[in-house]
């Protein structure tokens, strides 16, 4: 991956299993660049990328093992998540 990718990504470290409502910003956890690069490839940590269809399809920087979410369907997501489980969000 390369350190431009890497510069480039914006992560929010989100455990759900909280009711599928708007959560105050200062409440949610977060997971700086580094930590998450440390991170990849971890098998409890499943990253997804919220960027919009469009922008998933055109980009050519993905982090690696990163499934696409639609922004619009994260609520709908949310149900069907271990709430045991680490996920992170990220739009780049």
């Amino acid at each position: 991956m390369t350190h431009r990718a890497v510069l480039l990504i914006l992560t929010l470290a989100l455990v759900f299993g909280l009711a599928a409502t708007a959560t105050a910003a200062d409440t949610v956890p977060r997971m700086d660049k580094d930590t998450l690069k440390s991170r990849l490839g971890d098998p409890n940590l499943t990253i997804f990328d919220v960027r919009s269809n469009s922008d998933w399809k055109g980009s050519e920087y993905k982090l690696p093992g990163a499934r696409h979410l639609d922004p619009n369907a994260v609520d709908a997501a949310i149900g069907s998540l271990d709430p045991e489980a680490e996920y992170v969000l990220y739009c780049a």
